[in-house]
């Protein structure tokens, strides 16, 4: 008998309709929604994780490669096509897989659309980033050197423009935007302005010169948007959201000169946290994990020494992925010598390892592209990033745990 005793917490599918209405004083219908995280636990977890159960609303840890959101009812990822319209734009899609489901659509429902032109709901000109909040999806997107910020149902419908930071840009003295990450309902954008070089031949061409950084208001509640004052954001590491800071504070390690710190989105304002590495990896408020010669490595920010939390016989480089119920190594490496995810409980217990069979010249660390409560998300493609495998994390630790594959929409 299968011991596997998966309990799935959140009804995803009555999520959408807890909803409360009320009335403001002018009459216009108002919505409450009820957001619940969907979680399960398998008889396969163990230990403390170190990691929020919280999936929406942030840019997350070693998943961070792709522009996907995860909601209450699903998945929902911006990926490109590898097409290009008439006029050079690259052609996206938002797609959409339900939980416990199988097959990804592009996210359409209008009965009239043949879901392959710019007439789609689904469709983008050159979109970048998916994010869901409140239950509404915010993407960016537009035509040539355009960044407009818009805002969907989550059946894709109802798409209205909420900001053109290509304009502001203009208004800024400045030729284009570009949205690097939205999170916590902030949109966090760079603009940049054109600036002509020369080459070796004598000539001349144009490279992208960074102007100003800015934050805005994903809700429109902003006149525009307001110059930033810290460095990069990176991704979430639970409590932490870790941001990318220039110079080291504390003596630097093997000449790495750069620093890394918690970002506040409200203040922005940076908080030091420890002295980069030069690797990859996962940093909270104390403590940093990595891995490096065969071993996971806890590094602590007050003594800058280095504990061998977990030794394995692996040789060579990977990266680690850390997620609330799990964490998972793969290989960085685009030699495919190692195509196996390896993925361990938080008692730092292996419990299963998958071969990626289908890689082709992809590194299996660039596969893992999603993560749920109740699957990890696969692709074969980094440059479209679409998804198109998965893996049941109710079958690890059973022997019968395999690369399941997606039904994909024609592209």
């Amino acid at each position: 008998m299968n011991k596997m005793k998966k309990k799935m917490i959140a009804l995803v599918l009555i999520t959408m309709l807890l909803l409360t209405s009320c009335k403001d004083n002018n009459g216009a219908q108002s919505v409450a929604v009820n957001d619940v995280e969907p979680t399960a636990t398998y008889d396969w977890m163990a230990g403390e994780s170190m990691v929020s159960a919280k999936r929406m609303g942030i840019t997350r840890q070693g998943v961070n490669n792709s522009d996907h959101t995860v909601a209450p009812n699903g998945v929902y990822f911006m990926c490109r096509t590898g097409n290009y319209n008439e006029n050079g734009d690259d052609i996206s899609y938002v797609l959409y897989v339900d939980y416990g489901s199988d097959t990804v659509i592009k996210l359409c429902g209008r009965p009239d659309c043949d879901h392959n032109n710019e007439d789609c709901n689904a469709y983008f000109e050159n979109g970048c980033n998916i994010y869901y909040d409140e239950g509404y999806l915010y993407a960016t997107g537009g035509a040539g050197d355009e960044c407009v910020l818009y805002r969907m149902d989550k059946d894709g419908s109802n798409r209205v423009e909420i900001f053109d930071f290509s304009q502001f840009a203009k208004e800024q003295d400045a030729d284009f935007a570009k949205c690097e990450m939205i999170d916590s309902g902030v949109c966090s954008i760079q603009i940049y302005r054109w600036k002509k070089t020369g080459n070796e031949f004598g000539g001349h061409s144009l490279e992208a010169e960074s102007v100003n950084a800015y934050l805005y208001n994903i809700d429109g509640s902003m006149e525009k948007p307001k110059l930033r004052d810290s460095s990069g954001a990176l991704y979430h590491c639970g409590e932490v959201f870790l941001a990318l800071m220039e110079g080291a504070q504390n003596g630097g390690y093997n000449d790495y000169d750069f620093s890394l710190g918690d970002w506040d989105v409200k203040t922005d304002t940076i908080t030091y946290l420890t002295d980069h590495p030069g690797i990859a990896g996962f940093y909270g408020k104390e403590y940093g994990y990595y891995f490096r010669d065969g071993a996971l490595i806890q590094l602590n920010y007050e003594t800058r020494e280095e504990k061998k939390i977990l030794e394995t016989e692996l040789d060579g480089k990977y990266n680690v992925s850390f997620f609330p119920d799990c964490w998972v190594l793969a290989c960085r490496s685009y030699d495919g010598v190692d195509r196996n995810l390896y993925i361990y409980n938080w008692n730092y217990e292996l419990v299963d390892t998958i071969e990626l069979s289908y890689l082709n010249g992809l590194p299996a660390d660039g596969a893992l592209i999603a993560e749920t409560a109740e699957r990890l998300i696969l692709t074969d493609a980094h440059e479209t990033w679409i998804p198109k495998y998965y893996i049941e994390k109710s079958e690890l630790g059973t022997g019968n745990a395999k690369i399941h594959k997606f039904s994909l929409p024609d592209f």
